[in-house]
């Protein structure tokens, strides 16, 4: 512990003065045990919540109730100074080669890597390949994170999810190869499918990967051979949404089976191709299940807008990724974000009150199944929810097969308010 915790122990605690220690004591405590606790939080040390609350037994309950919390907005915070830092290296980075790999051209840059398209010298087969940012690169907690990605995601094969290929070091930094994906993130095509056109096409997915997501700003009318494109994904296609929504669901149920937790469900995670195969990547902050009990700490993995109510709190399971699946297919069939928010104060309160607009509200034209879907998925308590990635894709595949999903129905568009509301 930090001297000044030490020494208000002495003061507190010490001999000869054995009183209790009286509220304005215990809410100075707190506040330096919550200052030591975030700067362990930003040293990367992996401060526990748990070792907090036992050392301080007669704080448990102020301990439990603040530091998740806290912990979740310095994680907002830590995420918008990566930002930018990352604004700060926008400017391109000349590679020609990393360890075995030809580097053709950059393609996106995301949390604290830099993706290129480059093709392995030997092999001469095409790959994305994921360089740690030279700013992150010589910060432990960053190089262990990104190394952590590449190992969980390397033990998954599966269809819908991105293979890791191969990873290590050049240079003094690391990178990984994974397969590449001729595609564009479920982000971009919510932002693309709020425009006046109202839909996205096969060459338009693959131009944009090529362009870099460089297309043009300003709407066009939609050609008239892009209307009869059948591989066309419009607005209002509710069962082509359902297609998606089922393959991100397998991968789930096939990293679950796995024991290992995604962490960091979202739509600029989930990337679509021109054929319309979806696949999850960025394992950044997988965590293999059965650890899962031995890291209680209020370290708050995920982004916070898609983040179940109990990850506040440091207690993820597969019932976590499954409410931030329903947050993310809520956002695809709706365009807007389900928890609202600009600040870390008022995201943190939506997700705790869980007063979310039913996605009827938003557009009418939804499906009632896919509400229902949708609300079950994003129940405030997690014992409410689907209990796996199997059930709600079970549920999904009924609503394709037009028959009726196990999910129950809404007697009202107030009650989705409602009931997602309602408190032990």
């Amino acid at each position: 512990m930090s001297e000044a915790v030490e020494a208000y122990e002495i003061k507190v605690y010490g001999v000869p003065d054995q009183s209790p220690v009286d509220e304005t004591q215990s809410r100075d405590l707190l506040e330096i045990l919550l200052t030591q606790f975030l700067a362990e939080l930003r040293t990367g040390t992996m401060p526990k919540v748990e070792v907090y609350k036992k050392r301080y037994p007669h704080l448990a309950e102020e301990i439990q109730e603040l530091f998740p919390i806290a912990a979740s907005m310095e994680q907002w915070k830590s995420t918008k100074d990566m930002d930018a830092a990352q604004r700060e290296l926008q400017k391109p980075i000349k590679l020609e080669k990393i360890g075995p790999y030809q580097i053709v051209r950059e393609i996106g840059r995301g949390g604290m890597g830099v993706v290129f398209e480059a093709v392995h010298g030997q092999s001469g087969r095409r790959v994305a390949l994921k360089l740690l940012l030279t700013g992150y690169a010589h910060a432990k907690k960053w190089r262990e994170r990104f190394q952590n990605e590449a190992r969980m995601a390397a033990r998954l094969q599966h269809t819908n999810i991105v293979s890791v290929l191969d990873f290590g070091e050049a240079e003094g930094s690391c990178y990984y190869a994974m397969q590449l994906v001729e595609g564009m993130s479920l982000h971009w095509l919510i932002r693309r499918m709020r425009e006046p056109a109202g839909m996205v096409t096969a060459s338009e997915i693959t131009q944009a990967y090529l362009n870099g997501d460089e297309l043009k700003t300003e709407s066009t009318p939609p050609s008239v051979s892009a209307e009869a494109d059948p591989r066309a994904l419009r607005r209002h296609a509710w069962k082509q949404m359902g297609k998606i929504a089922i393959q991100v669901a397998k991968a789930l149920q096939h990293a679950h089976q796995a024991e290992t937790l995604h962490r960091d469900i979202k739509p600029s995670n989930l990337l679509l191709d021109p054929r319309g195969n979806i696949r999850i990547t960025d394992f950044g902050l997988a965590q293999q299940i059965e650890e899962q009990s031995e890291i209680q700490s209020a370290i708050v993995a995920g982004t916070l807008r898609y983040m179940a109510p109990e990850c506040l709190h440091g207690a993820c399971d597969e019932r976590s990724d499954v409410y931030a699946f329903g947050a993310t297919f809520y956002e695809l069939l709706t365009l807007h974000k389900m928890i609202a928010g600009e600040n870390p104060n008022d995201v943190i309160a939506a997700i705790q009150s869980s007063n979310i607009v039913p996605p009827r509200e938003v557009n009418p034209d939804i499906p009632r199944p896919l509400e229902q879907i949708i609300y079950k998925a994003t129940q405030l308590h997690p014992e409410a929810r689907y209990q796996t990635a199997r059930h709600i894709k079970r549920d999904i595949a009924r609503f394709l097969r037009d028959q009726p999903v196990e999910a129950p129905p809404l007697q009202s568009s107030s009650s989705f308010r409602n009931l997602f509301s309602l408190k032990k």
